[in-house]
């Protein structure tokens, strides 16, 4: 996997952003079946400014979707009814320049195998820190989604530092 920050982001890091947020509030969609996930996540992503939906699961975040537009879904991978990469490659059907977010408590390469890995666009590994969040957003808003420009697979997020 290519490195696309060139360099890990140290905690302090910014990427050029006022006060280390992107630049203005994203409207997001976020997808866990475990409701105490859904919650903390909801409140950091909103503490930062930002605008969040939340589903329980893929199904319901299908609903959300096609009534609305969206800066970026951030998905768990291991749920009910429809499991994230399920999600994210619907999501890429209808949508390929949303990014998705695989939010993952699984640890190794394994997230990054199989027919779906290419549906998203960074994988953000659990435990993970407000930190780790900020920077993943703002790389991933930074990114060009043009077809032609696509980024050869995806960023993943530990503990505030970027890992190719």
């Amino acid at each position: 996997m290519a490195d696309l920050n060139h360099g890990a982001l140290s905690a302090g890091a910014t990427s050029g952003t006022r006060g280390g947020r992107p630049p203005r509030p994203l409207h997001l969609l976020v997808v866990d079946d475990e409701s105490s996930v859904r919650e903390v996540l909801a409140l950091m992503l909103t503490q930062e400014g930002h605008d969040v939906v939340t589903a329980q699961n893929g199904a319901e975040a299908l609903d959300f979707f096609v009534r609305d537009r969206w800066d970026v879904v951030i998905t768990d991978r291991s749920m009910p009814i429809m499991r994230g990469d399920e999600l994210a490659a619907k999501i890429k059907q209808w949508s390929p320049e949303t990014p998705v977010v695989l939010l993952t408590g699984f640890a190794g390469p394994m997230e990054l195998t199989g027919t779906h890995a290419r549906f998203f666009d960074m994988v953000l590994h659990k435990p993970f820190t407000v930190i780790a969040l900020r920077e993943g957003l703002e790389w991933l808003m930074s990114v060009d989604r043009s077809p032609e420009r696509q980024p050869p697979g995806p960023r993943q997020m530990r503990s505030g530092f970027v890992n190719s």
